[in-house]
């Protein structure tokens, strides 16, 4: 049987281990997938299938908020970078708050490639990603990952979730001034889609288990786009929105010791209405791993929602 074909119902496997819900997997479930590693006899099937566990493994460990050493993890995967979990590994790191100068570089020289030679999208996941990062973070300008965004976007578009859509074409529109109308239009499409979706239900299933932040940010973060500005510089906000989890716990912490003073959702400056990236933070420490689901916080979560 030719490896592709194998490999196929062992990543439907393997997929549900990484990207279910973390919390509800037991280590029956990694026992029975480290038993059928251990079984299998092809090199490739076997090296693949030994990513993905790492993969997951990874992923759970920056969920639980464990100090993770981006180093370490980098010379780990130096022999595997032509795997397809490699690029996922990468993209793990830096949406956990790890990215450092090794990850930007390594990751944009895994994305100078020809994006028709890719089966899996997770070079395209970290193409979105980095390019956003590196705008953010203003360490230089994301023209590799964009590049690949921009000859992949018409690839994975029709299977991507809507929101990774958005992001592709809220990048493009941004930097490409000679294609800005058709990525505007495109961005305006499936951003209509999430909104639509939203309404009918994430947004009411949210306010039925009373997370009215979440509903909130949603907001804010759709409003951004059309001149609703934060109270800080997007920079500093999104430092602080991406701090690896170790970190959100200890400011969480401080944030008690301080006398826990929830802010404003809105201020104002020079006479306009800002949304307070303060109250914007302060619920993401909340509303976010390691801290979203520990009832030690439960009470602490209730002045977020009333707005």
């Amino acid at each position: 049987m030719a490896h592709e074909h194998l490999m196929r119902p062992v990543l439907r496997l393997t997929s549900a281990f990484t990207f279910a819900d973390l919390q509800q997997l037991d280590e029956a479930y990694e026992a029975i997938a480290e038993e059928r590693l251990a079984a299998t006899r092809m090199p490739e099937v076997h090296q693949e299938f030994q990513a993905m566990l790492e993969l997951r493994k990874l992923r759970s460990r920056l969920r639980k908020g464990e100090g993770v050493d981006t180093d370490a993890v980098l010379a780990r995967w130096s022999e595997r970078r032509d795997v397809w979990a490699y690029p996922s590994v990468l993209d793990s790191l830096l949406s956990g708050g790890h990215a450092t100068t090794a990850l930007r570089k390594d990751a944009v020289k895994l994305l100078e490639r020809d994006p028709r030679i890719d089966r899996f999208n997770s070079w395209y996941h970290l193409a979105l990603h980095l390019a956003a990062d590196m705008m953010l973070a203003d360490v230089q300008q994301p023209t590799v990952p964009l590049l690949y965004v921009e000859k992949a976007v018409g690839r994975w578009e029709d299977v991507e979730i809507a929101e990774n859509n958005v992001l592709a074409y809220r990048l493009l529109a941004r930097l490409h001034v000679s294609k800005r109308a058709e990525y505007v239009r495109r961005y305006g499409e499936w951003l209509a889609i999430i909104v639509q979706r939203d309404h009918l239900q994430r947004l009411p299933a949210l306010a039925q288990l009373g997370k009215y932040f979440l509903i909130f940010e949603d907001y804010v973060e759709h409003m951004r786009d059309w001149g609703l500005c934060l109270s800080i510089g997007e920079s500093e906000f999104v430092r602080r929105r991406n701090l690896p989890p170790s970190a959100r716990v200890q400011a969480v912490a401080d944030w008690r010791k301080a006398g826990r003073t929830v802010p404003a959702a809105f201020r104002e400056s020079n006479g306009s209405l800002l949304a307070n990236a303060e109250f914007l933070l302060m619920g993401t420490l909340f509303f976010s791993p390691p801290i979203e689901n520990d009832d030690v916080y439960d009470d602490e979560r209730v002045p977020l929602c009333r707005l």
